[in-house]
This record gives C-alpha cells, sequence and structure tokens, in this order.
C-alpha cells in the first residue's frame, strides 16, 4: 500500500518523566492527553487523516526500544503514513544519530514528512534543515548532561549510604516511609541465612540450588512477583519447571557485601548514556558506605566463606577444593603454602595426592624435601580431633584457654546498628507527629505510617534485647561455651571445611632427623 497525495498521519507522542498525576500504571499520563489533544487539533486544522496515534508514556528519548516508536517507524516504512506529527523534534528522539538517521535519511526514502509543531520542524521547508540539526545537537548536549547529573546524584546518595536501585537486594525490602533505606525481609532472609551456612558446612553450589529447589523455595525474581513488585527476569518467562535457582543466584548471594550491612553500589554501569549495555567496575571504584543497614549475615560466617569462595580457584584440583585442610598447609621451614601433585595409580584407576613445599622444589632456599601423601594428613588430623573429644568426653580433662572470640565484636557492631535503627524510627515517629499536627499528612495517612513505625520499632526493640542477652552469654562463655563448640560434634566421622576453620590455626609438615613431622595447631 502506498500514499500519494492523501495525508495519512501518524501522531506520535512521549513522556520520559514518570507522571504522578497517573491515577493507574496502564493510564496515559495529562501531559500525554495534553499532546494528544493539541496534535489532533492540528490534523483538524490542517485537514489531515489520522492513521493511528502512538504514544510511548515514562519512556527517555534515548531509548531506542520503545514499543510504539518502533511500531511508527514500521508502518511509515510499510508506506501506511506519511506524515509524522509530534510536538517537538525531541519528543520523536534526543539523539542526533537517531534524527540524521530517520528524519533526514530514511524518511525521504520512504516519501515521509516530519512536523514538529512547537519547535516548527518541517522537513517539507528546506530552509529549517539547519535550524532542526542545531535543536538535534541541542537535545544531544541535553540528554548527555541530565545522564551525567543523573549519575553524579547516585554517586552522592551511595555515599552517603542510601539505595539508589529500583529493587532492594533478595533478604531486604524498602522501607515504606524512607524508599533508601532497606530493612530485613524475615522470609528471605531466612533463605540467604540457609545459602550461607549450607557453603560454611562444605556444600557446594550444586548441592545448595538442588536443596533449594527440592524445598520448593521460588527463585529471587519470582520471590518479587510473588510479593507484588514489578520485576521483570528473563525466567519468569520459562516454564514453571525452568523457573528453578542456578549457580550464578546462589554465587551471587554469597558474594554480596549487602549482607552484612555495608551499601554496595556502582558495582556495574552503563557503557554510555546511549548504549545501556552494563559493564562491570572496578572493585577500587566501587561506593562502598558500611554498616547503614542491619546485617543478616555475621562477619565470622561471611569471611569463612570468602575463604572457601578463593580456595576454589582453578588448578590441579579442576576448580574443586581437594581437601578441606589445603589452605591450612605451610611448610615447617620457610612457611610457604604447601602445594600439592597428583600421582595416578596403576592405568589410572586412582589418584593419590602428595604435598610438597614449592620453594624447596624451586630453589635452594629451604631444604624441606619431604612429600607427605595428603590422605595420611587428614586421617592424622580427623584422629587428633576425636582423641581431644574423647578425652574430654571420657576422662572430662580437657582444659581450653579462653580467648575472646571475635563474634564478641561483631555483636557488640550489630547491636549499635539496632540501636542506631531505633532512635532513627523514635524521630521519624516524631516528625511525622509534626507533619500531622501541620496538616502535611492527613489523619488516615498518620495512623497508617504510624503503624508500620511502630512495628518496626518493636522488631527492632525485640532483636536488641535478642542481641543484649546474645552478648551477655558470649562475654561469659569461657569455657563452657568452648565446650559446647566441640560437643557439636561429639565423634568427627568425615573432614569439613567448617570444621576445620573453628578448630585448626595452621598444620606445618618439615623434614626432621629422616622423618616428616606434622605439627598441628589448634584453636583451642
Amino acid at each position: 500500500m502506498t500514499l500519494k497525495n492523501k495525508a495519512s498521519v501518524g501522531i506520535y507522542c512521549r513522556l520520559s518523566d514518570e507522571d504522578r498525576n497517573k491515577r493507574f500504571k496502564e493510564d496515559d499520563s495529562q501531559s500525554i492527553q495534553n499532546q494528544k489533544s493539541m496534535l489532533i487539533d492540528y490534523c483538524i486544522e490542517k485537514n489531515w487523516d489520522i492513521y493511528k496515534i502512538y504514544s510511548d508514556d515514562d519512556y527517555s528519548g534515548a531509548d531506542r526500544n520503545r514499543p510504539e516508536w518502533k511500531r511508527l517507524l514500521k508502518d511509515c516504512e510499510d508506506g501506511k503514513i506519511n506524515i509524522v506529527l509530534c510536538k517537538s523534534l525531541s519528543r520523536f528522539s534526543r539523539e542526533l544519530e537517531i534524527i540524521e538517521s530517520y528524519i533526514h535519511g530514511k524518511f525521504p526514502c520512504w516519501g515521509v514528512r516530519f512536523v514538529g509543531v512547537v519547535d516548527n520542524a518541517d522537513t517539507d521547508i528546506e530552509a529549517n534543515k539547519k535550524q532542526r540539526q542545531l535543536n538535534s545537537l541541542t537535545n544531544e548536549w541535553y540528554l548527555e548532561d541530565v545522564s551525567n547529573n543523573v549519575r553524579r546524584v547516585l554517586h552522592h546518595m551511595a555515599l552517603k549510604g542510601q539505595h539508589t536501585g529500583a529493587f532492594a537486594p533478595y533478604g531486604y525490602k524498602k522501607d515504606l516511609l524512607d524508599k533508601h533505606r532497606l530493612v530485613i525481609d524475615e522470609n528471605a532472609a531466612e533463605t540467604v541465612k540457609m545459602i550461607f551456612n549450607m557453603y560454611c558446612s562444605g556444600k557446594g553450589i550444586t548441592l545448595i540450588c538442588r536443596e533449594l529447589n527440592r524445598r520448593g523455595i521460588p527463585t529471587p525474581s519470582l520471590y518479587k512477583r510473588l510479593n507484588g513488585e514489578k520485576y521483570y527476569s528473563r525466567q519468569l518467562s520459562l516454564p514453571p519447571q525452568r523457573r528453578i535457582w542456578g549457580a550464578s543466584s546462589v554465587a551471587s548471594i554469597l558474594d554480596n557485601e549487602m549482607y552484612i550491612g555495608n551499601m554496595v553500589l556502582g558495582r556495574h554501569k552503563n557503557i554510555s548514556y546511549k548504549i545501556h549495555k552494563k559493564m562491570a567496575v572496578p572493585r577500587e571504584e566501587w561506593c562502598i558506605a558500611e554498616n547503614t543497614h542491619e546485617a543478616i549475615i555475621d562477619n565470622k560466617t561471611w569471611e569463612l566463606v570468602r575463604q572457601i569462595r578463593n580456595s576454589r580457584k582453578k588448578g590441579a584440583s579442576g576448580g574443586k577444593i581437594s581437601s578441606p585442610l589445603i589452605f591450612k598447609l605451610f611448610c615447617g621451614e620457610c612457611g610457604a603454602p604447601m602445594s600439592q601433585r597428583s600421582v595416578s595409580s596403576h592405568k589410572g584407576k586412582y589418584k593419590y595426592r602428595f604435598l610438597y613445599c614449592p620453594t624447596c622444589k624451586n630453589s635452594d632456599n629451604c631444604s624441606n624435601s619431604t612429600q607427605t601423601s595428603l590422605a595420611k594428613v587428614e586421617r592424622i588430623v580427623k584422629d587428633e580431633l576425636n582423641g581431644i573429644l574423647k578425652e574430654y568426653y571420657d576422662e572430662k580433662m580437657l582444659v581450653i584457654e579462653n580467648n575472646a572470640p571475635d563474634s564478641v565484636v561483631a555483636q557488640q557492631k550489630r547491636l549499635l546498628s539496632v540501636s542506631a535503627a531505633i532512635d532513627k524510627n523514635k524521630r521519624r515517629a516524631y516528625e511525622l507527629y509534626l507533619d500531622r499536627t501541620d496538616g502535611i499528612i492527613t489523619r488516615e495517612q498518620f495512623a497508617e505510617f504510624n503503624k508500620e513505625i511502630a512495628k518496626e520499632t518493636e522488631r527492632l526493640e525485640a532483636l536488641e534485647d535478642e542481641l543484649n542477652e546474645s552478648l551477655k552469654a558470649e562475654r561469659e562463655r569461657g569455657e563452657d561455651e568452648i565446650k559446647r563448640q566441640i560437643k557439636k560434634y561429639s565423634l568427627i566421622e568425615a573432614l569439613n571445611t567448617r570444621i576445620i576453620n573453628e578448630f585448626i590455626d595452621k598444620i606445618t609438615i618439615k623434614r626432621l632427623d629422616g622423618e616428616t613431622v606434622i605439627d598441628i595447631y589448634f584453636l583451642i
């Protein structure tokens, strides 16, 4: 279908800013309605026929994936439209590249005229082409300035510890009264704790995924949708049987510093204001503010996970930890971390791992030439630990020096954070009362907001009491607390990372008088 003398107009309207006068999200904003009304009147005045009205609400002028804009271009290419009518050139696009490509390039080839009412942009008037190009350049500068200003504002907010993301991290939710403040989502937080605990106990990411899927726990993206958030993820378009926990989701939770109460923003950024593809940002450029919200994971667990995560590097073990002991083993002479090598048995049916000092192998700076079986060291450590347990249970003779644990410091920091949050809630309640007395908010709004503040304050006060009791117990734990720690295991059948990190400081291996000497340094 082609059009020659008959005017067939495609009206295009766009608004980029979120319009607060809409009652429902799917409604047109007042600005869009005004644009439509003005352009329809313009068509009536010119006696032009309207083919269709295209409207993109809440879309940026730099967005090349605006759905109605793309439909407009397709109808232009198909010959259904010969006039594109907009309020102004910037409504069509703010990018100089797009203006040149379509309005001064493809539209003439398709026989399409562009008209911008407010800025008198009309491709049928050759004399104002330079003005159109200048307007396009101005719009391009405006777009770049807006992008830079938004980045600066978000960076400043991030440095202050305010959350600027569209959605809260899994395990948290946005405060109803302050969208830049995070509060714990108890249901999701329990899953986060479960993931960290399973990982610390020696389970790999694949086993954790299988356990989460076996229990039918919703994935983070599905959980957001189930809680009414307008969150989109590609996973949601998959069949139900494929909406499952994957390795990337679990790994991102294990690596997210937000769970220890630190606000971490700016890990990714758009390549430019024109290209919305994300790129990773070096850690030294991240915005990190400490103790900005209540922690879900304590620092001790976080550090243990970091140690395990760092140990899962590609190497001789094919990306897996060959033994939970491997990062506790050191040369008894030079102190270098012991390396390992694999030796296959006849026809490669079995593999044996041997430990050696890399300094001795690669230089004359160490004389520790011992090569010790890793399996032998594991047996010795397990027997030693079980010997301690047997001595404790059978003879009650275990004497333990009580060192104040790092958990006391962590508990104190968490208690201070919770106390600060309670004080802040009280100030917010008072400010809310002032807003009510000044008539800024209605009685109903005051009642609703005050109820939320009271509920959150009650939860925080209960947590404060719990932390005070826990801190008191930590300070007084002494020998009983260490015994309780040992009692958890009673008899160790297999070593895992959590056991090793709770009991073992380091293990040294050296050659002395022709024999291998293995010294175990316990934390108890």
